[in-house]
């Protein structure tokens, strides 16, 4: 009090009624005229509820997992929690009243100080998500926030700092961009006024853009005008609150088309408004064309059985037929006029008989001498008959493998095969072209058997056989397998050919496949079990 000043201090005391309080004594000095300290006032206030609750405060702050703290205007750290000591891997005893500098990582310093100095310049909140590596060993995301604590008089003091550590938030989230990332359909999220928040990796490369240019940009902006006119209507739906799921084909650059499944997903906030949409595309192309071809392989299979039973009834039928015109044709031997009507009768129901067997051989049961074939021999067998059923006009040229497999398949008919398939081949090339026979070794896992017609996955000798001519429409290639389907006039063909051709190649447990293109030509491969060899003998 010699000094004539104010004094305070706080203590821990207790009274006569047994009761321990926190009293805090303040002294304020008493001055004479001649201002001369002639003595002192002394008061005393309980502040034992205040001592409780601040104790309360910063039991609370001690319990909490968020970095606490607070610096003042020269950065000097004067609080922290345990959390922040837990962080630092050090007590707060030896980092309290130190520059900030000298507390935290430097790295993490450097990047806080442009925050800290606009809290201290503008009395504005900050916030960041930072990198810490702190003394514990440990690297950590901090989500920080900086908050002004303001003086008297209004001006900025120090600030307040509370970290929440999302390294786990972080990680999660990079863990679903991964996944996301590497589905292969477009996903993404677009708000209620229509612009893109979010797309992964498949969306920017359906979108041929990266997703920076993407983001905060309406659908409108960023989709061609004919796919977002026909994408709105849906878009409205959802953004109403219903669901939208629905297939459509969209058009690309090189002329096909692809199908696409859309799903869009309405995001409602607390209050059940609608603040977005969650958008997924799947590119279901092949799922579509497997769908089509097992409806065809189906389709196939349930008139191949249909054929079966004709054929054999209309077997049973000329059987009679023959048996009895033959009798016939003895009892009218001195009558050549008869006789010579008879003969004529036998000979068209030897037709209908040929005409059965090339039924059953659609339907796979006619009976077949499978045997060892060397193809690449075959065709080569086969030249001078191909250079002269097919004439002049169109140019025979082979090319076979070297190594070729040995196939396992009835010889004799597959070179009835392969002439169906040139004769077919002359038709297109009215005004002359070139067959191309190829013969090659492929081996087929269970994805690419997956992708062919009804096919198993294993070894196959391929014969591709290829023509310039004038090609089919896709309307009439996926029915050219079908018995008795003919684009020739009438009388000018039976349209068993081809049908007899897929039932010889599916008997003998290969398959068929056929391409083709208006104007350019058609391309039939047929794919013939490979001959089995033990794995000792196998080259």
């Amino acid at each position: 009090m010699l000094a004539g000043k104010h004094q305070r201090a706080d203590y821990r005391s207790t009274f006569a009624d047994g009761q321990t309080r926190f009293v805090q004594l303040q002294y304020v000095p008493d001055v004479d005229r001649g201002n001369s300290v002639v003595g002192y006032f002394a008061t005393a206030v309980d502040i034992s509820e205040v001592v409780r609750k601040t104790n309360q405060l910063e039991l609370i702050m001690d319990s909490t997992p968020a970095l606490i703290a607070y610096a003042d205007r020269g950065e000097y750290l004067r609080f922290m929690n345990r959390t922040g000591e837990r962080w630092h891997g050090q007590p707060k005893s030896t980092l309290l009243d130190k520059p900030l500098s000298d507390v935290v990582p430097p790295d993490y310093y450097q990047a806080a100080k442009p925050m800290i100095d606009a809290v201290h310049h503008t009395g504005k909140p900050q916030q960041a998500v930072l990198r810490w590596a702190g003394d514990d060993g440990v690297a950590r995301w901090i989500n920080t926030r900086w908050v002004p604590d303001f003086g008297a008089d209004g001006e900025v003091v120090g600030h307040f700092v509370i970290g929440s550590d999302i390294s786990e938030t972080i990680r999660k989230t990079n863990e679903l961009a991964v996944i996301t990332n590497n589905l292969p359909g477009f996903i993404g999220y677009v708000d209620a006024a229509e612009r893109y928040r979010w797309v992964n990796q498949t969306a920017e490369k359906w979108l041929g853009r990266p997703a920076s240019e993407v983001i905060g940009k309406t659908l409108s902006e960023v989709l061609l005008p004919e796919h977002y006119d026909r994408l709105r209507p849906r878009v409205l739906a959802v953004l109403a609150g219903m669901p939208q799921t629905w297939e459509y084909d969209v058009p690309y650059p090189d002329g096909s088309r692809r199908w696409l499944e859309a799903r869009l997903i309405p995001d409602f906030d607390p209050d059940q408004n609608v603040r977005g949409y969650f958008g997924l595309v799947l590119d279901i192309t092949e799922r579509r064309e497997l769908h089509q071809q097992l409806a065809q392989a189906q389709k196939m299979e349930a008139v191949g059985q249909l054929t079966a039973g004709v054929a054999h009834d209309f077997n049973n039928l000329l059987g009679v037929m023959l048996g009895n015109l033959d009798l016939a044709r003895l009892a009218l031997a001195d009558r050549p006029r008869e006789a010579g009507m008879i003969g004529r009768a036998i000979e068209a129901a030897e037709k209908g008989g040929n005409l059965t067997q090339r039924l059953l051989s659609f339907s796979r049961r006619q009976t077949l001498l499978t045997r060892d074939c060397d193809v690449n021999e075959l065709v080569r067998g086969m030249s001078e008959l191909l250079d002269h059923a097919l004439g002049i006009s169109i140019t025979v040229k082979s090319i076979l493998a070297d190594d070729l497999w040995v196939a396992f398949v009835d010889p004799a008919q597959l070179e009835n095969a392969i002439i169906n398939l040139a004769l077919n081949a002359k038709d297109a090339m009215p005004n002359g072209g070139a067959l191309t026979i190829e013969t090659s070794n492929i081996e087929l896992d269970a994805a690419a058997a997956a992708r062919h017609d009804d096919a198993q996955p294993g070894d196959y000798v391929k014969i591709e056989i290829n023509d310039t001519g004038t090609g089919m429409p896709p309307e009439v290639a996926s029915h050219v397998f079908e018995p008795f389907f003919t684009t020739k006039d009438v009388g000018k063909g039976t349209g068993l050919g081809l049908s007899m051709v897929y039932g010889f190649v599916k008997q003998s447990g290969g398959h068929i496949t056929l391409a083709s293109t208006e104007g350019r030509g058609t391309t039939i491969s047929l794919h013939l079990p490979r001959k089995q060899v033990s794995a000792a003998h196998e080259p």
